[in-house]
Formats: structure tokens, C-alpha cells, sequence
């Protein structure tokens, strides 16, 4: 038996529709984002060489969504 390393609930039945599946595709494009902590924030442009600094407008020293 294969253990669940993150104690996550596995989907049992692939073939059924899971919780949320309803939403709509830019809700799930920015919860993706948000979980991969890959959104289009500051930090991560500047890590990419998109933007020239990682601060936030707000004057933080890092703009992400945690």
C-alpha cells in the first residue's frame, strides 16, 4: 500500500467529479497560482528578470501572496 506523504485525501474514483471541479477556469488559474506560489507578484517577476525589484507598492520588502 502506497502512504499519502501529505495526508491529503487521494481521489478514490477518478472518474467522478471532484469538489469545486465547477469553478470557473480564472478561479482555478489563481488558486493554482496561489498553492504553486507562482502568481504574478513582484517577487517572482524579479526572480524571473521580468521586473527590476521584488518590493511591493505598499513598501514591503517582498510582494507575494503570503
Amino acid at each position: 500500500m502506497v502512504e499519502n506523504p501529505d495526508g491529503k485525501n487521494i481521489v478514490t474514483n477518478p472518474t467522478s467529479k471532484q469538489p469545486g471541479f465547477d469553478l470557473p477556469r480564472q478561479i482555478w488559474v489563481t488558486l493554482n497560482r496561489i498553492r504553486a506560489n507562482h502568481g504574478i507578484f513582484n517577487h517572482i517577476m524579479f526572480k524571473w528578470k521580468l521586473h527590476t525589484t521584488p518590493s511591493c507598492y505598499c513598501g514591503n520588502d517582498k510582494q507575494s501572496p503570503i
